[in-house]
Formats: C-alpha cells, sequence, structure tokens
C-alpha cells in the first residue's frame, strides 16, 4: 500500500489513526462479505471523532478568548464569568461529543440565570442535549409517524440515535409550538394590506387560483371531537399543459396548505394570507370550490367579492362539488324509492346524474318538486323539499359543461385528500387524545409547514429568514 506524508493538525491525529486503521483492517478482509457494514460501522466512530475534535477546538477557541461578561438574555444586564470550563455534552448525529466551555451568570440578585454563549452558538438550550439536526430528524419523524413510539423506533433504525419516546414527544412539541408562532407571524405579514412602500412577495403568479375548503375533527382529551377547517391552495396555468393527448389539462402550479381549529375567523385570515402568498392579486380568475357548507359560501362572499370604483363587482367562479351534488341525488332517490337498489331506482339515478353532469339542474329540481307533492308521507315530501332547495340554491354553482370547458377542476377530491392526510393521518389513529391549542393546533401547524416543503424554515434563526 503506498502512502503520502501529509502534515496532519494535532486535534486531527486521532482521526487520522482511525481512518487508516479502518482501511487496513477492511484491506486484510477475505473477501468482501459484509464490507459494506464494516464500513459503516468504523466510519461513524471516525465521524465521532471528528465532530468532537472540531467541536472541541471551537469551544478551546471560546475558552481562551477570556471573555469576562456577557449581557443576560432576561434582564439585559451583566452576567459575570462563573467558570471557564464547565463541562458539557451533545447528542449529534455523528454520537456523543463532551467539550468544556465558559458559563456565566447574571450579576442581579433578582435574576442570577446563567448563560452559556457558546451551547447557544450549537443551537442548545440550557437543559437541551440533542443538537438541531437530531431536533430536526426527530420532530418531523414526531409529526409524520402515527405515534411518539414509531417515531423513536424509526430515529434507531433510520438515524441510528437513541431517542426515546418521551424524547420524541417533548422534542416535536417544542418545534410545533415554534411552527405555529411562525404561522402566526406570517398571516399578520401576508393579511395586511399591500402599498406602494410595501410590497408583498409572493410564491407564484398563476393564471387561475383555486381555492378548496373543508371541514375535518381531530379528538380532544375532553372527549369530544374539534372542528379542524382545513385549505388548499394551487394554481392553474393553461398556457402550459400536462396529460396524454386527448386529455390534456392546465399545469397545476405547487399545491400549499394550511388549517386551524381556532375558528372561522383565524380561517378566514390563515386562508387569505395563503392567497397572497399564491398570488391572488394577479391572478387573472379565482375559483372557490367546496361541498354544500354555507360557511365555504359565507366566506367566498364576505372575502373573494370585490366591488370596484364604478360600482362593478368582481366575484370568483363558485363550484360546488360534482360528487357531493351526486351525494344528495342519492338521498332523493332514497326518498322516492322503496328499493333504491332495484332497477327503476338506479336508472332514474343515472338519468338524473347525467343531467347534473350536462348542467341541466333545473330539470332536476322540476322533477323533485313534482315527486315531492306526489309523496306518499310526509317525511319523504320533506325529504324532497329539501333536496330541491338544496339544487336550486347551488344551481349557479353547478355550471359544469362551462367549467370543463374552462378546464377547471368539478371534484374536491384535492381538499379530501388534505382532510385525510394533512389532520386525520396523524391525529385520527386508533386511541388518540389530543389537547386543543397545545395539540391539535400545534400539531396541524407543524405538518402544515412539512407539507408546505417548509419545515426548514423552522430551523433558522430570525436573521437567516431575513436574509433569505
Amino acid at each position: 500500500m503506498q502512502t503520502v506524508l501529509v502534515s496532519v493538525p494535532v486535534a486531527l491525529v486521532d482521526v487520522v489513526e482511525g481512518l487508516f486503521g479502518l482501511f487496513g483492517r477492511v484491506v486484510d478482509r477475505a473477501g468482501a462479505r459484509g464490507l459494506e457494514a464494516e464500513v459503516h460501522e468504523g466510519l461513524k466512530e471516525v465521524d465521532r471523532a471528528f465532530m468532537s475534535a472540531c467541536v472541541r477546538q471551537k469551544a478551546r477557541e471560546a475558552v481562551e478568548s477570556d471573555i469576562q461578561e456577557v449581557v443576560c438574555p432576561h434582564c439585559g444586564q451583566w452576567a459575570q464569568l462563573l467558570k471557564a470550563e464547565a463541562k458539557r455534552h451533545m447528542v449529534t448525529l455523528r454520537g456523543r461529543v463532551d467539550y468544556r466551555r465558559p458559563i456565566y451568570q447574571c450579576s442581579q440578585r433578582e435574576c442570577r440565570k446563567q448563560r452559556a454563549p457558546f451551547d447557544e452558538e450549537l443551537g442548545l438550550g440550557s437543559k437541551e442535549h440533542f443538537s438541531p439536526l437530531v431536533q430536526k430528524k426527530a420532530a418531523r419523524a414526531g409529526a409524520t409517524l402515527t405515534s411518539y413510539d414509531l417515531a423513536a423506533k424509526d430515529m434507531r433504525l433510520q438515524a441510528e440515535i437513541p431517542v426515546s419516546e418521551k424524547q420524541i414527544h417533548r422534542i416535536t412539541e417544542r418545534t410545533a409550538q415554534r411552527a405555529l408562532a411562525l404561522q402566526d407571524e406570517e398571516v399578520r405579514h401576508f393579511g395586511r394590506p399591500a402599498t406602494p412602500e410595501r410590497v408583498v412577495e409572493v410564491q407564484e403568479r398563476p393564471e387561475t387560483l383555486v381555492v378548496e375548503m373543508d371541514g375535518t375533527c381531530a379528538m380532544g382529551r375532553d372527549g369530544v371531537g374539534h372542528d379542524v377547517k382545513v385549505a388548499t391552495v394551487f394554481g392553474l396555468d393553461a398556457r402550459a399543459k400536462t396529460g396524454s393527448p386527448g386529455k390534456e389539462r392546465p399545469l397545476l402550479l405547487r399545491r400549499a396548505y394550511c388549517g386551524t381549529s381556532r375558528g372561522i375567523q383565524p380561517f378566514r385570515a390563515m386562508v387569505w394570507a395563503l392567497c397572497v402568498i399564491w398570488g391572488i392579486r394577479s391572478a387573472r380568475r379565482l375559483v372557490v370550490l367546496g361541498d354544500g357548507g354555507d360557511w365555504i359560501w359565507n366566506f367566498s362572499r364576505e372575502r373573494f367579492h370585490f366591488t370596484l370604483a364604478d360600482g362593478t363587482v368582481e366575484a370568483p367562479i363558485e363550484i360546488l362539488d360534482y360528487y357531493h351534488a351526486t351525494e344528495n341525488l342519492t338521498k332523493g332517490r332514497d326518498a322516492i324509492f322503496a328499493d333504491p337498489e332495484g332497477k327503476p331506482a338506479k336508472e332514474w339515478y343515472e338519468r338524473w346524474r347525467e343531467a347534473i353532469w350536462e348542467g341541466r339542474v333545473g330539470e332536476l329540481i322540476e322533477e323533485l318538486e313534482a315527486r315531492s307533492k306526489r309523496g306518499t308521507s310526509p317525511a319523504k315530501r320533506d325529504e324532497l323539499r329539501v333536496r330541491a332547495q338544496y339544487f336550486r340554491t347551488h344551481a349557479a354553482r353547478m355550471r359544469y359543461p362551462e367549467y370543463r370547458a374552462m378546464d377547471l377542476p368539478i371534484g374536491s377530491g384535492a381538499i379530501e385528500g388534505t382532510c385525510k392526510n394533512l389532520v386525520k393521518g396523524r391525529m385520527a389513529c386508533v386511541g388518540q387524545r389530543w389537547g386543543v391549542e397545545e395539540g391539535i393546533e400545534r400539531m396541524t401547524a407543524l405538518r402544515v409547514r412539512i407539507f408546505n416543503e417548509r419545515y426548514d424554515d423552522l430551523w433558522q434563526t430570525p436573521a437567516d429568514r431575513l436574509a433569505a
């Protein structure tokens, strides 16, 4: 084996010797069976030694700086040097690292809080031993897997770091609290009116902006299901097409999500901020798609209808989810026929489902009203009147041939999937109960951050975010 003489810093001698020793063991093996595992385990030790050398070197610089006092972050007064080389350890992705660094104590009798600036540079709290990268992986596992126990097992398997279920829980909750605070800050920032002096930055400039809204629930510790309203926003651009020949559709620009359990007013502010980020002010048209919930259409009327200076009103294209419409048709069929699965019932349903698809809602309303008058019982007559009123209320939102010609979506599958994956996928697992603000709201905020591919923002300092 050829060797090359190089100058190695004293702090890295153990690292280099470990690397050479590993190489020697591997090349002396009989065959290659198990080679990858041995290299992997050996490099973990080399990595740990290298990380330890780097941390200790930087800690040594902090000790040698001989700074005698720093500002106390709690009261703003001076904190005096308490111990020049206090012991501390950090658990990194490379393993445990032990080091010594200076710590300071506030001189004010009412405060007396301690501070370790070097720990702060590493991203460690006063009682936190896991490095930010370990915390980042642990919190993501805690938010995406169905339990903290599975997240702990995943950390041991994937990151090869022993993190307990309780530690995963604690790290995830603290990260979720940060996610909620950052979310509230962004809603305030993007929800404010734009001015010539304050230009609001946007993520996309779509030709068509689509907003889908719905509600789901998560079980609270009080044994009550708590409402969680969610929305997905995405852009469509007909200038670029996707899909196979004959089935082309406008290019879908990235989806974004939001959700809250705080009620309709905070949800409205959240949706508006998300629409601003996604280019509502520059979009040529806005589409609001949802089921028959009155709160969706009230929201659309109050937030997305704009009165211009000349008195004209710009309104979004409101679309009732086609599949919810057919569900109401099913309820009408069940009120008419004694055997909903019989041939006459099926033929009736298919005929009027086709009428809905073709936009002939007026004919369906006449059919339901006529059937209502001939109903054999008060309950059936009332049910058919309710169905007729449903279609009358939403007739203007059921112009499906027009929407298809405009390449607009008519089904709310996107928001149904959002309810299932964003909320229920983590918070509706067997036996789970959540606090409202500290549980449902924070976990929703954290998962929204992950779904929107903005999880890394949580691990940036405010200065880093401003620089970005």
